[in-house]
């Protein structure tokens, strides 16, 4: 009688304890026979060979014929610079600030102003720039961003004022738009620039615009 060894206890006994001259009758060989090529007709050694060739996974076959299409309506008519790839970011670097009164009634009087003349979007993202936009691998990110901060935490704060306009337009000439000039600040923000770009550096990427740091970012 045999004891409870589960399934695996089970295997082993019928191995040990059961041999062929038990089994009664005439004895069967439970080996499969397997043909060599020549011995295969045109229609085995086809089917033979499909049977070999495992399937393309479905994520691949999706990932080869994944084809984005931009839309700039999504993002206020802005043409993307940069070809769609997966895992790739753009990305950019830059002081956001508050929407100030003073800089919103500025921006609504030149809205008005050139009105029915020239075609302005107002936004609603004021910031000032500190980097070009860059394409950072998605693993880049967390490295890239300590490593700004490790440097710029170490700066003082200080006051910055706005005492011109410039218009300026991107590299791929697509989109133009006005800024405001750095007066008071300029040099401590000169500085934060700089760190931005030994940073940018260490990827290899495209460092700041150099006539924007002539004056007025």
């Amino acid at each position: 009688m045999l004891k409870n060894k589960g399934a695996l206890g089970l295997v082993v006994e019928y191995g040990s304890d059961t041999s062929d001259d038990d089994v009664p009758g005439p004895r069967v060989s439970t080996k499969r026979t397997h043909k060599s090529d020549d011995e295969l007709s045109d229609s085995e050694r086809h089917y033979n060979k499909k049977d070999k060739m495992l399937p393309v996974p479905q994520v691949f076959r999706e990932l080869s014929s994944d084809q984005h299409t931009d839309d700039p309506a999504l993002h206020d008519d802005r043409i993307r610079s940069f070809a769609h790839v997966r895992g790739n970011w753009a990305s950019y670097a830059y002081i956001p600030f508050e929407n100030i009164d003073g800089v919103v009634d500025l921006v609504e009087c030149i809205i008005n102003k050139l009105a029915g003349k020239i075609p302005l979007k107002q936004t609603d993202d004021f910031h000032i720039s500190l980097s070009k936009t860059v394409i950072l691998k998605y693993h880049w990110i967390p490295t890239f961003v300590e490593s700004i901060k490790s440097r710029i935490e170490l700066s003082r704060k200080f006051l910055v004022i706005f005492d011109g306009l410039k218009i300026y337009c991107n590299e791929e000439r697509t989109r133009t738009f006005i800024g405001l000039q750095i007066g008071s600040g300029y040099d401590s923000l000169l500085r934060i620039v700089e760190i931005v770009d030994k940073c940018l550096e260490e990827f290899s990427l495209a460092t700041f615009y150099k006539e924007c740091l002539q004056r007025g970012i």
